[in-house]
């Protein structure tokens, strides 16, 4: 046999059965299901702020957009919270006020009562040094 022959013979054998196949085996169709891998990431959300919730706009599973109102915080918290700091603030700028004016007169004397006793302390400690020290 010629090789052009046996060349042309496999080919029309490879043909007839690669026809068979697709005549015989069953239809492909596209699969209803994909394997593989899905990567997200998870996102968190929180109020920048604690407190307790008034509303929530959106449940497990809901499509949101930018910008969208998911929770409410509750606006009492905060407002008491805003209160106190000025409270604080009017209470620390009354006391530097107070510490600007200086010592009142009665805080003045218990000073310089400490400082009296403390200098008779110490002419007692030094007569008392005299007195001992020749001994």
């Amino acid at each position: 046999m010629k090789p052009q022959r046996l060349i042309v013979a496999v080919l029309a054998l490879s043909a007839l059965v690669l026809g068979g196949f697709l005549l015989l085996a069953p239809k492909f169709t596209r699969a209803k299901t994909l394997s593989g891998y899905v990567e997200g990431e998870p996102l968190y959300l929180a109020s920048p702020v604690a407190g307790s919730l008034t509303g929530l706009a959106v449940q497990r599973g809901d499509v949101v957009a930018g910008g969208q109102t998911l929770f409410q915080v509750d606006p009492r918290q905060l407002s008491a919270a805003r209160d106190q700091a000025a409270q604080e603030l009017a209470a620390a700028e009354a006391q530097a006020v107070d510490a600007r004016k200086g010592q009142r007169p009665v805080e003045l004397a218990v000073f310089d009562a400490q400082a009296e006793a403390a200098a008779a302390s110490l002419r007692d400690a030094e007569a008392t040094y005299r007195r001992v020290s020749v001994l």
